[in-house]
């Protein structure tokens, strides 16, 4: 299924707008301020992104420039060794759609959460992470928790070493044996002490970010797939 994404353009400002910066700041279109207003910096900065990646230089953020944001973003991460798991490919697909917390709900959430026990959102947006890891699963065809509780994948799967794909769940207090706070996929490893996570609800959209490795409550790993 595919989702509509927000057009952004000068003059405009909010949550979806500091996403923005943000990815072209990782894509190295800079000076500009991360600041959630599409003022004049950005919008020359959208304008150069565009110019060097053959799109129409409008400065508007539509279809086809968000398409070539999220393809240089998932450019920039290295794939495993034995190729990408499916579950990873459907997340970098939905890369950069919005999933913030407390606002209403868009198709999207709805989507990610019908792959939930947790019903209707009642037109607002709940914590997301672990949604977007039951979708991802479902939507490729593997058994999922079914369930929008970071702390349900404690017990999924089966235990396996940090790796891409794997499922890790995170406790930001630093105690592996309490409830997880977020759950995620593993994107790559960056060194010893910091991982890059692909996942929902991070920056309020499904997105790549960095985390500390000793917050790391449990990494597992899908094994069941669904019958038809």
């Amino acid at each position: 299924m595919a989702f509509q994404r927000q057009a952004l353009q000068k003059g405009m400002d909010g949550v979806a707008v500091v996403n923005l910066q943000k990815n072209l700041y990782q894509l190295g279109v800079r000076p500009m301020s991360v600041d959630g207003q599409f003022g004049l910096q950005t919008d020359s900065a959208v304008r150069a992104f565009q110019q060097a990646h053959g799109v129409k230089a409008d400065g508007i953020v539509g279809e086809e420039t968000q398409g070539a944001i999220a393809h240089a973003l998932i450019g920039q991460i290295p794939a495993p060794a034995d190729g990408p798991s499916p579950w990873m490919q459907w997340m970098k697909a939905h890369l950069g759609l919005v999933e913030k917390t407390g606002s209403e709900p868009t198709a999207f959430d709805e989507e990610v959460f019908s792959h939930t026990s947790y019903g209707n959102l009642n037109g607002v947006m709940e914590p997301s992470c672990a949604a977007t890891v039951s979708a991802a699963l479902e939507e490729t065809g593997y058994k999922s928790e079914h369930n929008a509780a970071a702390e349900s994948y404690r017990s999924f799967g089966t235990p396996c070493d940090l790796k891409p794909g794997a499922i890790v769940g995170f406790n930001w207090q630093g105690k592996p044996d309490e409830r997880a706070d977020h759950v995620t996929f593993c994107d790559h490893i960056i060194d010893g002490k910091y991982v890059a996570c692909l996942g929902g609800n991070q920056s309020h959209q499904v997105g790549v970010a960095q985390y500390s490795r000793s917050n790391i409550a449990f990494v597992r790993w899908p094994l069941e797939k669904l019958t038809k």
